[in-house]
């Protein structure tokens, strides 16, 4: 049971001195949809009705980058020129790269039992997928590490 019926939102570093980044207001639970990314250069992603990046050097939003994703469960790589889904929404069962400039689906990886986890490199130019692949029972349970190159 929440018994807090607004809640004061803000980002803040925690080092090297803790400092905020910017507040974002006093909001009531619809709040709970709010969620960050780190990105590379002072950025990162903030979601919040939809994905919008925000510099973390001038404490300002910076320009959308393509049509707005309203998919809060993406997965943007760290150069954010690409984001990754798990669909569908319901029960998902593969993941799908999109073109974060266009809002371009670029492929849609296999399907498989579950899909768990997803991690960019550095560079953004692989990605690792945490899946179980289709037709794993119980008595022979594994995850797999499937890494893709990205063009």
């Amino acid at each position: 049971m929440y018994l807090a019926g607004q809640y004061a939102i803000s980002i803040r570093s925690a080092f090297p001195e803790r400092r905020e980044i910017l507040s974002l207001g006093r909001f009531t639970r619809a709040a709970e949809d709010l969620s960050l990314q780190s990105a590379s250069d002072g950025r990162i992603m903030v979601y919040w009705q939809y994905w919008r990046p925000l510099s973390l050097r001038t404490r300002k939003w910076l320009p959308d980058m393509g049509p707005q994703n309203a998919k809060v469960k993406s997965i943007y790589s760290p150069d954010l020129k690409y984001y990754l889904v798990r669909e569908p929404d319901d029960s998902p069962d593969h993941f799908t790269l999109y073109l974060t400039a266009t809002g371009e689906r670029l492929h849609a990886f296999p399907k498989v039992q579950d899909v768990y986890d997803a991690a960019w490199s550095q560079n953004s130019k692989r990605l690792a997928l945490v899946v179980v692949p289709v037709g794993v029972s119980a008595s022979n349970y594994h995850e797999n590490l499937v890494v893709y190159s990205v063009p």
